[in-house]
């Protein structure tokens, strides 16, 4: 019993990090979703904020997203078969993924002429509303979802 209370911690754990991790970006990320509403623009700041939310997305998400899949949902799929919560989560991952992918290019469009003013990036800050919006919601499903079915479902150890 000891050790499934470890395992659920450790999941707790994974997920509460990536919570604290996530926090500060789409806190920057409302920052210039505000800012570009009030000004019309993207400023110098504001780029900075976005392109530190682009590599948190691409690496620090991404890895959750392989670590969520690669240690929790195999010991959960075989505990409640196919479907329910991990299928959720996973469309989630993979809505996600393809919102990330939006948000980059979004960027790259935006970025070669650093047009502050232009459709390029009113369309960025659409797409960064998105990401913001969809992150959150997802942080407070996995929590909501995943966090219950951990306790007393054997996992393996997370590192």
């Amino acid at each position: 019993m000891e050790a499934q209370t470890t395992e659920s911690r450790q999941i707790a754990d994974l997920i509460a990090g990536f919570q604290a991790r996530s926090a500060p970006r789409l806190e920057g990320l409302g920052w210039v979703v505000r800012r570009y509403r009030a000004t019309g623009s993207i400023g110098a700041r504001a780029w900075r904020e976005l392109r530190r939310a682009r590599a948190f997305l691409r690496y620090d998400a991404e890895e959750h997203f392989r670590r969520v899949e690669a240690e929790i949902f195999p010991p959960l799929l075989r505990a409640l078969g196919e479907g329910g919560p991990v299928s959720l989560i996973l469309y989630d991952h993979r809505v996600l993924r393809y919102t990330f992918r939006r948000y980059a290019k979004a960027i790259e469009r935006a970025w070669p002429g650093l047009c502050l003013e232009c459709e390029e990036a009113a369309r960025l800050i659409r797409v960064t509303e998105e990401v913001r919006d969809e992150l959150a919601a997802h942080l407070r499903k996995e929590a909501r979802l995943l966090l219950p079915l951990a306790d007393g479902v054997p996992a393996p150890v997370i590192s």
